[in-house]
């Protein structure tokens, strides 16, 4: 029996006649229904003709007020299409719907408008189906989204692309926490941002958006022709707005194209006496353009995913080369696979990227789960794209386009800063390659790094200058001691950054200052972290989820702000850190040669795990047989090119199969110069971490393989403060050389990874091999070539995170896959043992700062026995390698404590202790040589107060226990070094 029935709750229409003809046109794809429903409305009567592939018995038809959202659970619920408001005044009955035959229902007198925007819903007893009314050809969707102020929610516009005079559904969901069940509300293009509208009375004052000059005033109503109205009179037009329950509205002005569009307008909703208004401006959707891009393991081509607004499918499209019938099953994964490390790590593990994105929880084990390409798409895990379009069982490639009702790019169930996974045809189903899903729009991306006593990090993720998009987040966090995981964390952003000077103690999260809730606890992200113990394979230690309202820019972004854990306790801090912008990654080579000139930069966007990087590059002299190529080491400082080093080759790579970009060397970049099309992608060079190319050299080869010309490759430099570190160890005795550390400090404060040029042998010239080698927490006080106790005075390796606390947990888990998990001072296991005499080697090491609280300069870097044994042979001070030093002489002391004289310094400058680096040059008759070093951004001016300082006799007693020698002292028979020092800090100042 059909049955129709008619509750106006949530229907609003305004009747202003209906002439002609209007055709619309609903596609189902659900519940493994395929079909369509073609309506058509002319003077009031409704005529429904359904064609689909599923038999229907007694079945009711239905309209309700709002579109259909595929992205939910309950799809054709009354609470997510409203309540069906259909009641036909001649009711008809329908039997049954049979399989693929044409049934047409009639139904007259309806006095309404239009059905567009709506949605049709079949219900019988055993299926219910759905879908949106709409016309044929592409949709504009419009989104105003309340965060701020009395009013929350949502308020969406979807109109027909093909005309901007066509009618306008309008969707709204508000909800306030006061009283209000109805507002004012208004379009305005007085100002252009939100931040102006500070009150109620403002709200009201605004002018209302009339770019067709329209007479609007008494004559603006409801009922009257909406062209007397202007085109921003929301109220005038359609009534005032619902609060508390989601409505559907049509309008024929509310243009989302064409030059009086409504895109970047402000939509205001104000009470008319009382105080409650919201603002937020009206964003038109752009399409969202997605991409996957294999290169690995002789697999090679692209997925790519787009879609026009949260409301309509995403359109796929799979290019995929070099299968050779040994693939079956692909799918969306929930986490991101990251860099790659190391040659066998696993990049696409279950513990890595996890399982199937399945966020509707579909059982793929269920005897009811779909067979392959047989159902609809909401009927498989969303993330089971084989499953939906096929397997690639067979195939030596595969080409084709999908349309997917069920694979978001919009929401909470977004795929973008997920994985891909191509699996292999064998009984296990087991994985072969993987590759990330990479937004193509610009993006910002943050951190938050924990390193005591949770270690791990916090990404977000978000269109860049879209504050109000989602933000994708991605969470690995254990502990550093081994202790018992923990389960229940809140976790909250906090309004001030972690004071730098503190310690890293639970205290010094106390100057974070408040919770920062802009929006009121209107959040939606996980309100709890699970924290498991290290060692443990617990998955729970990963966690990705897409947050509807974290900023990462304007006024409210998060950066700048810091992450807080709390203990189970819910009131006392775990662990905190500060929020820090990700940058993008830029490189660059410049080739000066005689016949050999121009510029390569290679660029990396940030994101999440493994990304590509594009190479661009303008070169003049590249002859025919000339290839470009990345070497091992920098050229030498006389910029000599004869000792470079092999090709850069961290995998081990030992042919070069001309498939995928992983088959090739590192370093092995020939291939994307020879077509002399730039810009090109590789998937397989890495701008950061321990294999970066960082500080290595780019050179061109002739066709003898001879290298031709040579240079560095440099970190590009955004801002004219943007500082490049050099700090250095001078090695003598049994061990000599040098060790040469190079950081950039960025504008904001962070830093780059640290390239490190080791260069040390031994003094009776033999090789000897694997070396530990780590960065001890003081510097050398004398001790460097004693034959017993031998540098005992550099104290234990830097270890400010507190890593070695559980000594079990460290050996198992430091390692070059889990950095965080090694003290900063180990640099033998973070990257690598050294050969003693087997000549310079480059490394690089991303926790190894230069600068800030936890510096390495000042302290000492020791070289220990060989085959990784305990003795130390030599160390050195780590000392800044610039020239930017004021020369002291003091008289010589009992014992020279130069981090407490340096602590001294500070103090009498106003420096941060970090800042001051003391070197002892030498001390003859009873006088002891030194150099103050200042570091930082401050450092040109606090050496230049201390110029001045230590010119003035009487400051000299701030320096006690240790004693100035006065200048005109019997001491000096030359001028002062220290007017030489002063001289040249004031020309650097005035250079400046």
């Amino acid at each position: 029996m059909l049955l129709i029935m008619l509750k106006w709750i949530v229907l609003v229409h305004f009747f202003q006649g209906c002439s002609g003809q209007e055709s619309f046109v609903s596609e189902f794809h659900m519940e493994e229904v395929t079909g369509k429903a073609i309506l058509s409305l002319i003077d009031n009567t409704l005529t429904v003709s359904l064609n689909v592939s599923k038999s229907f018995e007694d079945t009711r038809i239905e309209i309700h007020p709002l579109w259909m959202d595929y992205d939910t659970a309950d799809k054709c619920s009354d609470q997510q299409l409203g309540t069906s408001w259909f009641w036909p005044t001649r009711p008809s009955t329908i039997q049954s719907i049979r399989a693929n035959t044409l049934v047409t229902v009639t139904f007259s007198d309806l006095n309404i408008s239009t059905v567009e925007g709506q949605s049709i819903v079949l219900r019988s007893s055993n299926k219910t189906i759905c879908a949106t009314i709409q016309k044929e050809g592409e949709y504009k969707t419009a989104l105003a989204r309340f965060t701020r102020g009395s009013v929350s929610g949502y308020v969406y516009f979807r109109q027909a692309a093909a005309s901007s005079a066509g009618s306008t559904r309008v969707v709204t969901d508000l909800y306030s926490r006061d009283s209000i069940s109805s507002l004012r509300w208004k379009i305005t293009g007085a100002v252009s941002n939100c931040a102006s509208i500070t009150s109620r009375q403002a709200a009201l004052d605004l002018l209302i958006y009339n770019p067709n000059n329209a007479s609007d005033g008494v004559l603006c109503t409801p009922q009257s022709n909406s062209k007397q109205c202007a085109v921003g009179n929301l109220s005038g037009r359609l009534g005032d707005v619902s609060v508390g329950q989601s409505k559907g509205y049509s309008d024929n002005d509310l243009p989302l194209t064409g030059e009086t569009n409504i895109g970047n307008k402000l939509l205001v909703v104000y009470e008319t006496d009382g105080s409650a208004y919201a603002c937020a401006i009206i964003k038109i959707f752009k399409v969202r353009n997605a991409l996957v891009k294999f290169s690995h393991d002789g697999v090679t081509g692209t997925a790519s995913f787009s879609q026009n607004s949260p409301f309509d499918p995403t359109v796929v499209q799979i290019n995929f080369q070099g299968l050779n019938n040994n693939s079956k099953g692909f799918h969306i994964h929930s986490w991101p696979t990251p860099t790659k490390i190391t040659p066998d790590q696993d990049l696409c593990g279950a513990a890595v990227t996890s399982g199937h994105f399945n966020p509707y929880n579909k059982n793929v084990n269920s005897p009811i789960y779909p067979q392959p390409d047989a159902s609809t798409d909401d009927m498989y895990e969303v993330g089971d794209l084989s499953s939906k379009y096929g397997t690639l069982a067979n195939l030596q490639s595969l080409n084709g386009t999908y349309t997917d009702w069920n694979l978001p790019l919009f929401g909470a169930n977004s795929i973008i800063g997920r994985s891909l996974v191509i699996h292999h045809n064998d009984p296990a189903g087991s994985r072969w390659v993987c590759a990330n899903v990479r937004p193509l729009y610009p993006v910002v991306t943050a951190k938050a790094i924990f390193k005591y006593p949770v270690i791990g990090q916090i990404l977000f993720m978000q269109e860049m200058e879209e504050p109000d998009t989602e933000t994708s987040t991605f969470i690995k966090l254990d502990y550093n001691d081994g202790r018992a995981g923990t389960q229940g964390h809140l976790w909250k952003i906090y309004s001030h950054p972690v004071a730098s000077s503190l310690s890293i103690s639970p205290q010094s999260c106390n100057s974070t200052g408040t919770n920062y809730d802009p929006f009121e606890s209107l959040l939606q992200r996980p309100k709890t972290l699970n924290i498991p113990s290290v060692g443990n394979a617990d998955v729970t230690s990963k966690f990705f989820f897409t947050d509807l309202i974290l900023p990462l820019s304007g006024s409210q972004s998060i950066i700048g702000r810091s992450l807080v854990i709390m203990n189970l306790d819910n009131t006392t801090f775990l662990s905190c850190t500060n929020i820090e912008l990700m940058k993008d990654l830029a490189l660059y080579a410049q080739l000066s040669s005689k016949d050999i000139k121009g510029i390569v930069y290679f660029t990396q966007t940030s994101g999440f795990g493994a990304q590509e990087t594009t190479i661009n590059y303008n070169i003049a002299g590249l002859q025919t047989g000339y290839s470009v190529k990345i070497f091992e080491l920098p050229p030498s400082d006389s910029h000599s090119c004869d000792n470079l080093g092999p090709v850069f080759n961290p995998f081990n790579i030992t042919s070069s199969i001309s498939m995928s970009d992983d088959n090739y060397q590192v370093g092995n970049i020939a291939r994307f110069f020879s077509s002399k099309q730039s810009p090109a992608g590789n998937l397989n060079l890495p701008l950061a971490g321990v294999t970066s190319i960082l500080g290595r050299s780019l050179a061109v080869v002739n066709s003898d393989g001879a290298v031709v010309a040579c240079t560095r490759i440099e970190n590009y430099l955004n801002s004219s403060l943007d500082q490049q570190i050099t700090a250095v160890s001078r090695f003598t005795g049994d061990v000599n050389g040098t060790i040469l550390m190079y950081q950039t400090l960025y504008a904001d404060g962070t830093m780059s990874d640290t390239t490190i040029l080791v260069d040390l042998k031994n003094l009776s010239g033999t090789l000897s091999y694997q070396h530990n080698w780590h960065t001890h927490s003081s510097p050398v006080n004398g001790d460097n070539t004693v034959s017993s106790g031998r540098c005992s005075s550099t104290g234990p390796h830097f270890d400010p995170y507190k890593t070695m606390m559980n000594e079990t947990n460290y050996a198992n888990k430091c390692s070059k896959q889990n950095l965080l998990q090694c003290e900063v001072g180990d640099q033998a296991k973070k990257v690598g043992a050294y050969d003693l005499g087997g000549g310079r080697r480059l490394y690089t090491d991303i926790d190894l700062p230069l600068s800030g609280p936890f510096t390495v300069q000042g302290r000492a870097m020791v070289v220990h026995d060989q085959e990784h044994g305990a003795p130390r042979l030599g160390c050195a001070d780590i000392i800044p390698n610039s020239d930017l030093f004021i020369t002291i002489f003091i008289k010589t002391p009992p014992s020279l404590d130069k981090r407490e004289l340096a602590k001294t310094i500070a103090k009498a400058v106003g420096a941060n202790n970090e800042d001051v680096v003391v070197e002892n040059v030498a001390s003859v008759n009873e006088k002891t040589e030194l150099k103050v070093y200042f570091t930082g951004q401050q450092g040109l001016i606090l050496a230049s107060e201390f110029a001045k300082f230590i010119a003035d006799k009487d400051n000299y007693k701030k320096l006690s226990p240790y004693q100035p020698i006065p200048i005109n002292s019997s001491y000096h028979k030359v001028p002062s070094i220290i007017v030489i020092g002063i001289l040249f800090v004031s020309k650097t100042l005035m250079l400046s």
